[in-house]
């Protein structure tokens, strides 16, 4: 859900709210306060970073640049979900070519521990590309060998770890 209908949600419950308390009391309002109350946790806690992590899959740089953005405080989402969050922005930094703002986010979300496992296989991948980028060549491999660990048996991300592997096999 897009920030802009969580506030207009969390307005209506609030006005809703205040009108019944003082028609019927708190008696006939509590609940509406609550569904206020999270609405507005919900948001701090989790975020947009499920949506900003589809938009980004189905190729929607712009629209998941825009979700990242209604974060109101990334340090504030559940540990998870603020790994995924460094991860998107990370990811879109990269397809932006600013491989150290890219590298910096993904050093950051790999510091998260609650980072799910294919989430950190695939953040390893990417900075070992930096790395190879950079000719760090042997910081790569060793992050290829951690991400291919991550990755269990997912083709696709086992597919790039293999092919990453195979080019800096060729430019060592």
């Amino acid at each position: 859900m897009r920030l802009l209908h969580k506030l207009i949600l969390i307005g209506l419950s609030l006005a809703l709210g205040v009108v019944l308390h003082l028609r019927e009391g708190l008696n006939a309002a509590w609940y509406l306060y609550a569904a206020a109350l999270l609405l507005v946790l919900g948001h701090l806690l989790l975020g947009n970073v499920g949506q900003a992590w589809s938009a980004l899959q189905q190729g929607d740089q712009e629209r998941a640049r825009k979700l990242l953005d209604e974060v109101w405080q990334p340090d504030w989402l559940l540990p998870a979900h603020r790994g995924r969050y460094y991860l998107t922005a990370a990811l879109l930094a990269l397809h932006q070519k600013d491989l150290n703002e890219g590298q910096r986010l993904l050093q950051r979300a790999l510091e998260i521990e609650a980072l799910p496992r294919l989430d950190r296989a695939v953040a390893l991948l990417n900075l070992a590309h930096i790395y190879m980028v950079q000719g760090r060549h042997e910081e790569a491999a060793r992050l290829l060998d951690e991400a291919e660990r991550h990755a269990g048996k997912n083709g696709p991300v086992l597919h790039q770890v293999r092919k990453a592997r195979a080019l800096l096999s060729q430019n060592a």
